[in-house]
């Protein structure tokens, strides 16, 4: 009998050691121990999203946003939909203008204790369309000479550029690059050039620039 009270004592004493602990869990400040991106770029009108990863009791979300021009941040309206009150916000095409560019966090709080805990900040940062400062330039060669076109394009953020060239209007198979080549002119090949320039913001075609072959 001894033994069995001395382990039923040792058991009970060791339940409301984890009970014990389990409150003080719960009833802890939150702890955020993920979010993410740090950074998007995103076109107007294109959707996107943050996550933020928290550990503890009782949990509540509220996003935040701060403006790229403004002072103070301000925290998101219920009205801007669900996804401000839960680990994950959404922001959607609709909603996805230049109110919205700049800093988002979330601000996770234990609804039973007050506390709260802030996560890192990521930034948004809405692309436009790339805009051509150099278009082609239209030259006048002998025949058989070698001839390049080249387009510069500012893209608005560090983000990939594609090219696309047209002869005439009708895109020209493989001619991919900043810069295109023609190894040798020749009557065919006169007529108009001009490239797209596309990003994630959008594209813009360049100026026309003509090929004359003498």
């Amino acid at each position: 009998m001894g033994n069995w009270e001395s382990g039923r004592k040792s058991c009970t004493a060791g339940t409301a050691i984890m009970l014990i602990s389990f409150a003080l869990a719960v009833n802890a400040a939150p702890q955020i121990v993920g979010f993410g991106p740090a950074v998007r770029y995103v076109p107007v009108h294109g959707t996107y999203s943050f996550r933020v990863t928290a550990y503890g009791g009782h949990l509540a979300y509220q996003w935040w946003n701060q403006e790229i021009d403004a002072a103070d941040g301000h925290a998101i309206p219920p009205s801007f939909g669900p996804s401000v009150n839960s680990p994950r916000l959404v922001v959607t095409d609709a909603q996805n203008t230049r109110d919205y560019n700049g800093w988002y966090w979330c601000v996770v709080s234990n609804t039973v204790t007050g506390a709260t805990a802030v996560s890192p900040k990521g930034q948004v940062v809405v692309i436009d369309a790339p805009t051509i400062i150099q278009n082609p330039i239209s030259q006048s060669v002998p025949a058989r000479s070698r001839v390049s076109f080249s387009v510069e394009a500012d893209p608005h953020g560090p983000v990939r550029q594609k090219y696309q060239w047209y002869f005439n209007g009708a895109p020209i198979a493989g001619a991919v690059y900043r810069t295109l080549v023609l190894l040798s002119a020749g009557p065919r090949r006169q007529g108009l050039y001009s490239c797209r320039v596309t990003t994630i913001g959008g594209s813009t075609m360049s100026g026309g620039a003509m090929l004359t072959v003498q």
